[in-house]
């Protein structure tokens, strides 16, 4: 079996860019994309000095570089999730034209539900009791 190599983007910012055409979104989203754009560039700025700093052993820069891709990380994570670009964001993230919820896993669980829900609609609790069971309680 010949696996295929995955594409691995130049940098988040390509990564990001590469990933909006096919977002659905609505025009009120345009701040949104705006913000993932500007962390998206602010990360791979700091990632590019980090590992410039570490080649030219600079550990006062690099720790104040640390510390702006910790706090900007989160940052980034929160907006894809918003945007519904996320694994953990796609159920709620509408698809045109895909299965519901626009995630394949999503669909395979509605279909699980479904099942389930139609096997309960003919669940009898009452017919898994012992008659007997029901008459001995009712003469205590």
């Amino acid at each position: 079996m010949t696996e295929t190599p995955e594409v691995i983007a130049p940098s988040i910012r390509a990564a990001v860019e590469a990933s909006l055409p096919d977002l659905p979104r609505l025009p009120r989203d345009g701040a949104a994309v705006a913000a993932l754009r500007l962390y998206a560039t602010l990360l791979d700025d700091t990632v590019d000095r980090v590992q410039d700093a570490a080649e030219e052993d600079q550990a006062r820069d690099f720790g104040r570089m640390v510390t702006a891709i910790t706090k900007i990380g989160p940052r980034f994570e929160r907006m894809i999730d918003m945007l519904g670009m996320s694994p953990g964001s796609r159920p709620s993230a509408p698809q045109q034209g895909g299965p519901a919820g626009g995630d394949p896993a999503s669909a395979a669980l509605d279909q699980l539900r479904a099942g389930v829900a139609a096997v309960a609609a003919r669940f009898d609790p009452a017919a898994t009791v012992d008659p007997a069971v029901t008459a001995a309680d009712a003469g205590d």
